[in-house]
């Protein structure tokens, strides 16, 4: 969705390259095939190329590509940094991965990427909205008392399981106006709170990893809600702004 809405904003084309299906048995095929949809990003250019969940077909594979592939792996990785390095044609390149602590050093070095973004969990502003977009999907504007009740049970949901709340709430709503003709006709706090209730959000089945991740990127990645910004404001000694020393 970011490189989607950053490509529009520049108005260039976006294209997405699938790692999986450069991969090839043949021998050769899949350097050739690397190579041609570099070569078609640059004769598109300007454009913005999106490199998706990354991390899986040029993560901890390309240790271990010489003993599974015979190289290959290894081999589509080089290409695409020295793409990365070299690249002055106009091709703005992105790339997602659940996981960057999987991918090599030298993939991620200045000159290489300007910059790395961490997309934590929604906070509750972040959930406030998540939750009006998708009951406006269905035609829906939930009152406040709704909204508020929404996002004090989502603590550490996902933009999905918000989605999946929604589409829970939306059906247990429908049931039980159906069930009772005198029921009130509209979304109540009770279909919301016990439809959020169903959802098991990944956080409570993989803490760890969660936590592992977001310690992880303290220092190495920016917070898409300037959270590292205002850390550092905070613990900064001297405060500009006050001519001195701050706590």
């Amino acid at each position: 969705m970011a490189a989607e809405a950053f490509a529009g904003t520049l108005g260039v084309p976006l294209l997405v390259l699938n790692l999986a299906k450069v991969m090839s048995r043949f021998v050769g095929d899949s350097e050739q095939k690397i190579e041609r949809a570099l070569s078609i990003a640059k004769a598109t250019a300007p454009c913005v190329l999106l490199l998706d969940e990354c991390e899986k077909n040029l993560g901890a594979a390309t240790i271990s590509s010489n003993q599974t592939d015979s190289g290959i792996t290894a081999r589509i990785f080089q290409s695409i940094l020295r793409f990365m390095q070299d690249n002055s044609s106009g091709v703005y390149v992105m790339l997602t991965c659940n996981d960057a602590s999987q991918l090599p050093p030298e993939f991620t070095r200045a000159g290489r990427l300007d910059s790395q973004w961490f997309f934590d969990l929604p906070n509750e502003e972040d959930r406030a909205e998540i939750f009006k977009i998708h009951f406006k999907h269905y035609n829906r504007t939930p009152s406040k008392d709704i909204i508020i009740a929404a996002v004090e049970a989502t603590e550490n949901f996902t933009g999905a399981e918000i989605e999946e709340a929604v589409k829970n709430t939306m059906r247990k709503s429908f049931l039980r106006i159906r069930k009772s003709k005198t029921a009130k006709k509209d979304i109540t706090v009770s279909d919301v709170t016990e439809s959020i209730r169903e959802v098991t959000p990944v956080f409570n089945s993989n803490r760890e990893k969660v936590m592992a991740l977001r310690n992880w990127v303290k220092g190495r990645a920016r917070f898409t809600d300037g959270s590292e910004e205002k850390e550092v404001k905070h613990n900064d000694p001297f405060d500009p702004l006050s001519g001195g020393l701050s706590l």
